[in-house]
């Protein structure tokens, strides 16, 4: 990030950990998610179950869909705010934090402290200094 806003010469970061769960929050939950591929709510013995059998599969990640493959977010849409990849955000102590839906996790918040598989996880940018998270539109 820091050398994006070197290059582009505009103050880039990447989102706090409050800015990323608003905005997957507002995406709604029918983004790529574990659910999505079982056609179900997993339980947890079956999100058990199909962890093994990802983690078998080794760097082949069949979860992933194309970038913007599934309906975007907003007015001037923003794509899978709701699941594909887990993103990096920063938390109160300035440390980084994979938050948000994931194609290797399911939706149930019994699993949110289970961070995606690092392939599953990326990371999107925000032009600004400041979290405006705290702001309603």
């Amino acid at each position: 990030v820091a050398w994006l806003s070197g290059f582009m010469g505009q103050p880039y970061r990447l989102p706090t950990v409050r800015e990323a769960r608003r905005l997957a929050k507002k995406a709604g939950d029918s983004g790529n998610t574990l659910d999505r591929w079982a056609g179900y709510p997993p339980n947890p013995e079956d999100v058990a179950g199909i962890e093994k059998v990802l983690a078998n599969l080794g760097r082949n990640v069949p979860l992933l869909l194309p970038v913007g493959s599934l309906t975007g977010a907003g007015e001037d849409p923003v794509f899978d705010l709701d699941g594909n990849a887990g993103e990096w955000a920063i938390d109160d102590q300035g440390k980084g934090q994979a938050v948000g839906p994931s194609a290797d996790r399911p939706i149930d918040p019994r699993h949110q402290h289970s961070p995606p598989g690092p392939a599953y996880t990326g990371f999107r940018v925000i032009l600004g200094l400041r979290d405006h998270s705290h702001l309603t539109e």
